[in-house]
């Protein structure tokens, strides 16, 4: 492989030589362990904390509510706490849904289930229109990449330097949440 194609791709997917030793040995290296915990880590914590503020406002919101129908309760003005606890409800409700779906996604990404695999062969270049959901014109251009029946999505940056019919081996992680595997090093064959 030529050492300008195997620096840029060294440099994107952030392997070393010693990365792909491990890799061609079928197993991660300490390095890529240690990047993949930190990458949980990081959706934990966002989980956590955008999860945990939405929930947060839900409960201030809920408690606001209760304050204001103990005082209408006491008063006996009850026309303004009518007309607010329709909004509160909706409020404290979607609040809740929002940050337990937050959550929720956030410690599934943060702890996934993953499997290492390799697969070679020549690669398959081929640029697509993807739609945006809900949109009959919107949506975006991306290249994807398939080697052996495994699709990637190609960066720009390597657009023109991984090649259709080129014969690439790449070495990976398969998410079994159905997201996107990320690939961990690759190298020409």
């Amino acid at each position: 492989m030529d050492d300008k194609i195997s620096r840029k791709l060294k440099d994107f997917y952030d392997f070393d030589d010693a990365d792909l030793q491990a890799n061609r040995g079928g197993k991660m290296s300490e390095k890529q362990t240690q990047m993949i915990a930190n990458r949980n880590r990081v959706f934990r914590l966002v989980g956590i904390i955008g999860g945990g503020f939405f929930i947060l406002i839900a409960v201030l919101a809920a408690v606001i509510w209760l304050v204001a129908f103990v005082l209408w309760s006491l008063t006996g003005n009850w026309s303004g706490f009518q007309a607010g606890s329709l909004g509160a409800a909706i409020g404290v409700l979607g609040a809740g849904i929002a940050g337990t779906l937050i959550l929720r996604y956030g410690l599934s990404k943060g702890n996934p289930k993953f499997v290492f695999k390799k697969t070679q062969g020549a690669v398959a270049v081929e640029k697509i229109h993807v739609k945006s959901s809900g949109s009959s014109s919107g949506g975006f251009t991306e290249h994807q990449m398939k080697v052996d029946g495994v699709e990637f999505v190609l960066d720009d940056e390597l657009v023109g330097v991984i090649k259709n019919g080129e014969m690439w081996a790449f070495y990976y992680l398969e998410f079994k949440d159905g997201s996107e595997g990320l690939i961990l090093s690759a190298e020409e064959i």
